[in-house]
């Protein structure tokens, strides 16, 4: 009676052990997805036609065209995601100029809300910097590729949630560009030089490409940190998005990367 009382014993213990074990790695399986599931294009890719470091240079050139007493940086809340989008399959996000400053140097949050149409990509900086001639960080193509790579080394804390999962490998879509030209910036502008004035320039940082989300409601929220304390630049960013259905009338703004 003994030995079969232990053997029972013995046999529930095992079962207990293998249903936890099954369990966890459910959880695991559940709160864990690849890239690919949540829609993140590879970094060797070419989304719709180009690069990500061409993306990166086409993002810049988005920021700086925008008027800055409207710019969506410096946008909280609700907002109308689409004013000053590119034409084509590709939507932009962006960080936020508004910090605060912190014990570590300063600190840029915002949450979003914002409704997209279905079948627009985003694309997006982590965080970034770019360095060019206008305003005063060199005139060759290695000397503001050093500044730019001064700006946003080191990092840390790069993170990207798509709907609660994390995206994983968020280092390898670091990209640095090469030599290209900005503007003509408009009369109000970020950088508060001359209307019309146009720049080389070089990109450095950390973007990611998401094919068009599923109809319905998504968040995404990215964080990352450039520099080192006191003087770090620490991003805290949140979109919480509503993809519209597509209507009969609509067409596609392009081809699927």
């Amino acid at each position: 009676m003994k030995n079969r009382i232990q053997q029972s014993v013995h046999t529930l213990s095992i079962a207990v052990a293998t249903a936890t074990l099954l369990s966890l790695a459910g959880i695991s399986a559940l709160g864990q997805r690849d890239n690919a599931d949540l829609g993140i294009l590879p970094p060797d890719s070419f989304p719709f036609g180009k690069s990500y470091t061409e993306w990166s240079e086409a993002h810049w050139r988005w920021v700086y065209s925008i008027p800055a007493s409207n710019h969506p940086a410096f946008q909280d809340g609700d907002i109308d995601l689409s004013q000053y989008q590119p034409a084509g399959p590709v939507w932009f996000l962006i960080g936020s100029f508004s910090a605060t400053p912190v014990s570590s140097g300063v600190l840029a949050t915002a949450h979003r809300t914002a409704t997209v149409p279905r079948g627009k990509a985003l694309f997006f900086p982590i965080i970034d910097a770019e360095a060019s001639t206008a305003e005063g960080n060199g005139s060759t193509e290695a000397e503001l590729t050093a500044a730019a790579e001064s700006f946003i080394e080191p990092t840390s804390d790069l993170t990207c949630e798509i709907d609660g999962h994390p995206v994983q490998d968020v280092a390898c879509f670091h990209f640095i560009s090469p030599i290209f030209t900005w503007g003509p910036l408009p009369a109000d502008n970020l950088l508060g030089l001359p209307a019309g004035t146009s720049s080389p320039s070089v990109s450095d940082g950390y973007f990611l490409m998401m094919a068009p989300l599923s109809t319905g409601r998504h968040t995404v929220h990215f964080t990352g940190t450039a520099g080192i304390s006191p003087n770090a630049f620490t991003l805290d960013i949140t979109y919480d998005l509503t993809v519209q259905p597509k209507g009969p009338c609509d067409k596609d703004d392009g081809e699927a990367p």
